[in-house]
């Protein structure tokens, strides 16, 4: 509890404050075509973590040796919008309805033609666009998809309340919606769910928070105050960077920074990002 409290609170410091801002570089928001299916990086907030929120069972020394390096900690909170010719997707919901509303409109999307949200995991930066100031739904006519072990562990949440019969509660790894299936990723949390979306022979992983910064990909087996379980969430890591790797499938994910979407290719030690060029 204790850990999940400081995820709570690390989330939401990165998420309000100034201090972190990028908004300078005008990147709000990067769009990619891939086949069939127009997918939109929605960029809330873009910072830089602090190095003592790693944490690596081996050395000290070497844990540092990897956080001195450039843009080591950078990370952002980003949403995406996967947009097919029968629907519109969006994958978590970052931490604030107002910026949601905002990237929404930017990109001249109302939020009455979401058609699904799909929810990784249960952390504020994930889910609390799904509730407006005035404390009601802000995506009316969506269906809310919640995988069944984290809505478990999230039970009390007002978002069930609010939704009602429009959350859709589900425990398995077959297709939820036409080409997307849900792809368990325990260990962050303890139901995190991985999205993956296919078309045409390509797949886009929409990932959550299968890691937080770069120096993840550099190095594996460091991990976060934020991980409810670091082994699984090590363990979960290392076996999707060597499948994405081997079958380059394009990865989106929260924490990465811009555009957020990419591909990744095995290092001598690690692996490396590489991320799709975006254009607006």
């Amino acid at each position: 509890m204790i850990r999940l409290f400081l995820s709570f609170m690390f989330t939401f410091l990165f998420c309000l404050s100034p201090l972190f801002s990028e908004s300078k570089e005008n990147r709000n928001f990067a769009k990619n075509i891939i086949e069939d299916i127009t997918v939109f990086s929605l960029i809330e907030s873009a910072f830089e973590h602090p190095k003592d929120l790693f944490l690596y069972p081996g050395s000290a020394k070497v844990l540092a040796s990897y956080l001195a390096k450039p843009n080591s900690t950078k990370s952002t909170v980003t949403f995406f919008l996967a947009i097919t010719p029968d629907f519109k997707i969006l994958f978590d919901t970052g931490s604030d309805p107002n910026v949601l509303l905002k990237r929404l409109n930017e990109i001249q999307i109302n939020p009455d033609q979401i058609n699904f949200v799909c929810i990784t995991h249960m952390h504020p930066d994930h889910i609390g666009g799904l509730i407006n100031a005035k404390g009601t739904a802000v995506f009316t006519n969506a269906e809310i998809f919640i995988p069944k072990r984290e809505a478990d562990f999230n039970s009390n949440n007002k978002i069930f309340e609010i939704y009602g019969d429009a959350i859709k509660i589900f425990d398995t790894n077959e297709e939820i919606i036409k080409r997307v299936k849900p792809i368990p990723a325990y260990g962050h949390t303890s139901g995190q769910t991985m999205y993956k979306m296919t078309t045409k022979g390509k797949s886009v992983l929409f990932w959550g928070d299968i890691l937080h910064a770069p120096v993840q990909f550099s190095k594996p087996d460091i991990y976060t105050h934020y991980d409810n379980n670091p082994k699984e969430t090590v363990a979960i890591r290392k076996d999707i960077l060597e499948q994405v790797s081997k079958d380059k499938t394009i990865i989106a994910g929260v924490h990465i920074a811009y555009p957020a979407l990419g591909t990744v290719s095995k290092t001598k030690d690690g692996y490396k990002f590489m991320p799709l060029a975006a254009g607006k």
